[in-house]
């Protein structure tokens, strides 16, 4: 916070419902190399730990609320160009040109992708082995071309929703606007 007062800095964090938060994590953890299942994982994790209301008051704390700007990641279903286009638009509303970003990046692995990960990661010794399956996974068995692996029953995504939903939704609501002196910039 130190180093950027001198700035006009802005954090930006997106973030995504614990729900799709802890689904996505297992997966990220699948493509750099983990092999358990996401039951044996899933039952080690601290539920009551998944709130990103003490992350938000950190950044509150060390950069002030009005530096601060929380996204709702859910915004990518309208297309990650338009997630990109909003988020220059919350830097500065003067940015107001179309994106064109056509390139996926780091695809999340479909079913049949995970099935195959599980399968091979423990026979993977090396960075860059993993890195290999990665890449081959990612782009011949992606959720693009896959359907999406079930993780979570409905039930286990409700009570998540139950329980953190109303304090995701109030980080999410609050824009902060921007400066005076930064719309001249």
């Amino acid at each position: 916070g130190e180093l950027l007062a001198p700035y006009r800095a802005r954090i930006m964090l997106s973030i995504r419902p614990q729900h799709q938060f802890v689904e996505s994590y297992y997966l990220q953890s699948i493509q750099q190399g983990r092999h358990e299942s996401f039951d044996q994982w899933y039952a080690r994790l601290d539920l009551d730990a998944l709130s990103l209301r003490p992350v938000v008051d950190k950044l509150h704390e060390v950069f002030g609320p009005e530096h601060v700007d929380v996204i709702d990641f859910r915004s990518i279903q309208g297309g990650q160009e338009a997630y990109i286009a909003d988020f220059f638009r919350r830097i500065d509303p003067r940015h107001t040109f179309d994106i064109e970003y056509a390139a996926m990046r780091n695809p999340s692995i479909s079913d049949k992708g995970l099935q195959m990960a599980l399968a091979a990661n423990p026979h993977l010794r090396s960075g860059p082995e993993r890195k290999l399956m990665r890449t081959f996974l990612q782009k011949h068995f992606s959720n693009v071309r896959y359907p999406r692996p079930v993780l979570l029953s409905d039930d286990e995504k409700q009570a998540l929703r139950d329980r953190y939903g109303a304090e995701y939704e109030a980080l999410v609501s609050r824009r902060v606007p921007v400066a005076a002196d930064e719309r001249k910039a």
